[in-house]
């Protein structure tokens, strides 16, 4: 079985994810992956361009990166299914930063300036919190 590694996206429990750091305390820090979203959520990464491929089903269907972070510790279950380039993987954990960043801010003083700046750089928009300065729900995730 392959180590998993920066940038792999793996499968556990029919859940997907994507690995931006593996910690030297046997943790990593992931991004959700989601097939076919069917709710707007207002940091979404669509994930077109595979470097290496190992699971068909992920090739069919629309991939997105929901772009907040996450962390677990690695499990032997863990399957890995894929492999991105690595400017996606740069794009993706820049935008999971402004938006943790934005989410903090929002937490903390009720508004954020980053949201808007998260959109330009690539990802698409869906909630209406980005544009009218209200707080959106918290959002965790875990796999």
């Amino acid at each position: 079985m392959k180590k998993i590694g920066r940038g792999d996206i793996i499968e556990f429990r029919q859940r997907y994810a994507l690995i931006l750091e593996k910690t030297i305390a046997g943790s990593i820090i992931f991004v959700p992956i989601e097939i076919n979203v069917q709710y707007n959520h207002r940091a979404l990464f669509c994930v077109k361009n595979f470097a290496e491929l190992n699971e068909k089903k992920l090739s069919e269907n629309n991939l997105y990166a929901l772009c907040v972070i996450g962390r677990s510790k690695i499990i032997n279950e863990m399957k890995v299914c894929a492999h991105l380039h690595p400017e996606d993987i740069d794009s993706i954990e820049e935008i999971s930063i402004m938006e943790y960043n934005a989410r903090n801010n929002e937490n903390s003083y009720g508004v954020s300036g980053e949201s808007p700046l998260a959109l330009s750089t690539g990802m698409t928009s869906g909630s209406s919190s980005v544009w009218n300065r209200k707080r959106a729900p918290a959002r965790r995730t875990s796999l």
